[in-house]
């Protein structure tokens, strides 16, 4: 599990260090699914531990990529921002909860984060 919660937080690290006013509505939905994908494949490896924490963080996420896909393509950052605004912050939160679950066992992954 640490082997993939290191993933986890380098997708996270990935979406920290982009600067969203260059992304259009495309590619942070593209963003957005990438790190959804590393949310679903921890949480196949922890073994139904943590479900509740990981359902409501996969469900933060898909609220964001649901928004995203209401939005044109090409929609610069000043258009999607607002609307997602709320759904990012609820993200934010819910991974730090994660993250608090799981560091324990795993207290060396992100050590180069």
């Amino acid at each position: 599990m640490c082997v993939v919660y290191e993933e986890f937080l380098g997708a996270r690290d990935a979406v920290q260090d982009v600067d969203p006013e260059t992304l259009t509505a495309a590619d942070a939905r593209e963003l957005a699914e990438d790190y959804l994908d590393s949310v679903r494949h921890l949480q196949e490896t922890a073994d139904d531990r943590h479900d509740a924490f990981f359902e409501t963080l996969e469900a933060t996420v898909r609220d964001v990529v649901l928004t995203l896909d209401s939005v044109q393509d090409q929609a610069d950052y000043s258009t999607w921002a607002p609307l997602v605004e709320d759904d990012l912050g609820n993200v934010a939160d819910a991974t730090v909860t994660i993250e608090d679950a799981i560091e324990p066992q795993c207290p060396d992954a992100g050590q180069d984060s």
